[in-house]
């Protein structure tokens, strides 16, 4: 391949980078399959469409909106790409902020330092960095002249920011959530030590450019990657390029934990292509409905399976949508469940989005953000595991039990019509006596303190008992 392609050069501008990313996606590439021989791809070809999507051109009144509320200029160059060439998109690897209309209100093209950090991971993360060597005052320094205006996306855990100064200096900065200590100390506290690199614009965006680039060609990036001839593609790309010429493989072995999503007849699409509109949905999950949602989803018209719904499952290492890279499920009418809906990972993805009513038994609730846009019906029970994630429900929750955890968050759990189940909400006052209500076996202690056992609650569920002592209609 074009060595001219894959990297940049001296003096090269923004323009030049974005056309050379083009290039990149026209070029061939020789992709070699096991039992097929090799077949000539490009890269577009290969996706079914444009990698490089531009969103929007932002016009004068948005940028001097965001001047005046951040006393702030806007670098005259970044202007300028922003309103004559647009605000873009690449894939799942690149975006600038504002990248989706649904999300403008709370997601300006611009943001501050913290404001940036707590929009792709939560409002949390200040802490973090106090509890990390960091002073109060130095984050309020970041945040008052470290602006964000891009992101490039390594992985669901590890980004960089594309970012400017109030000077007009532009940088990035490398941000990994799973260690906040290292990002602080290795990458944060050198930019307020003056150490960080100056950029300008046009070597930013080529730097970024680069960057894509390499994660595409297998180097770096574990959300996506593009083969050439002679390395192994991996499972995600096979199912790219032959799913229409490939026979069903032989499934009579299949253990339901490890269901993929087209063992359960569902579609992998690339999140740009969804369109989610849930109008009814409870005002704060409307909100982050479509935050942080990038790269693959499976999409399901109507879901019917009989067994367990596995998610996640803490004794497994690997899971299909961490093989597929699937950040959202989206199921598109009913979702019947024949058996429980299981996750017991911590992983905040994929989110859960069902556009009608969802059926199961119980539901072990792990990290796995929930969108529904009917009505739950749980003949058994719904209980919290781990940091036990957001809940949106537009209608109504019916179930024996409705458990939820201390860790939970403030309004991440509204539901929109009657909840029709017993419920105890660890996070209120004096809540934790209520667990004596539930049967002996359904409680654990350590001496001190008792409290739920998610799993026997679950086991209970399935022999067809409540998890009551006393059973009340409700």
């Amino acid at each position: 391949m074009d060595k001219m392609i894959l990297k940049t050069h001296d003096g090269e501008t923004w323009r030049e980078a974005i056309e050379r990313f083009h290039a990149f996606c026209t070029k061939p590439f020789k992709l070699e399959f096991e039992d097929e021989g090799e077949d000539l791809q490009q890269l577009g070809c290969l996706l079914g469409e444009e990698l490089l999507k531009i969103t929007r051109h932002v016009p004068d009144e948005e940028f001097a909106a965001l001047e005046a509320k951040y006393n702030l200029t806007v670098p005259k160059n970044l202007k300028e790409l922003m309103q004559e060439h647009g605000l873009f998109t690449i894939e799942e690897c690149l975006e600038f902020f504002d990248a989706d209309e649904d999300i403008r209100t709370f997601c300006p093209i611009i943001k501050p330092f913290l404001e940036g950090l707590q929009f792709n991971w939560t409002h949390e993360v200040a802490g973090d960095l106090l509890s990390c060597s960091m002073t109060q005052e130095q984050c309020d320094s970041l945040n008052q002249h470290l602006f964000f205006f891009g992101i490039i996306w390594y992985g669901h855990e590890r980004c960089e920011y594309l970012c400017f100064d109030r000077e007009g200096n532009f940088s990035t900065l490398y941000f990994e959530s799973d260690d906040i200590h290292e990002t602080v100390q290795k990458h944060i506290l050198p930019i307020l030590e003056g150490k960080a690199a100056c950029m300008t614009l046009d070597q930013v965006i080529a730097y970024a450019v680069d960057k894509v680039i390499d994660g595409m060609i297998g180097k770096g990036n574990d959300i996506f990657s593009v083969v050439e001839y002679g390395l192994q593609e991996t499972e995600f790309e096979k199912k790219i390029l032959s799913d229409e010429d490939k026979e069903e493989e032989d499934d009579d072995d299949e253990d339901d934990d490890d269901l993929s999503p087209t063992d359960l007849a569902g579609e992998i699409k690339r999140v740009a292509s969804l369109k989610l509109t849930m109008p009814a949905l409870p005002k704060d999950g409307q909100r982050y409905l479509s935050q942080d949602l990038r790269g693959k989803y499976v999409h399901f018209k109507g879901l019917k399976h009989s067994g367990d719904f596995v998610v996640g499952r803490y004794d497994l290492d690997d899971t299909w949508y961490t093989q597929y890279k699937i950040s959202a499920i989206y199921c598109e009418g009913d979702m019947v469940i024949d058996g429980d809906i299981i996750n017991n990972k911590p992983d905040m993805f994929p989110k859960l989005i069902v556009t009608g009513d969802l059926y199961v038994r119980s539901w072990l609730r792990g990290g796995m953000p929930a969108f529904i846009g009917g009505s739950v019906f749980a003949s058994g029970v719904l209980v919290g595991e781990y940091n036990d994630t957001p809940l949106y429900v537009v209608k109504d929750l019916h179930a024996d039990a409705y458990l939820i955890r201390p860790e939970a968050e403030k309004n991440t759990h509204q539901i929109g019509g009657m909840i029709h189940a017993r419920t105890i909400d660890l996070r209120q006052e004096n809540a934790r006596r209520e667990l004596r209500k539930l049967l002996p076996e359904a409680l654990v202690s350590d001496g001190k303190d008792i409290g739920y056992d998610s799993h026997a609650m679950i086991q209970i569920a399935a022999e067809g008992r409540s998890v009551w002592k006393k059973k009340i209609t409700l």
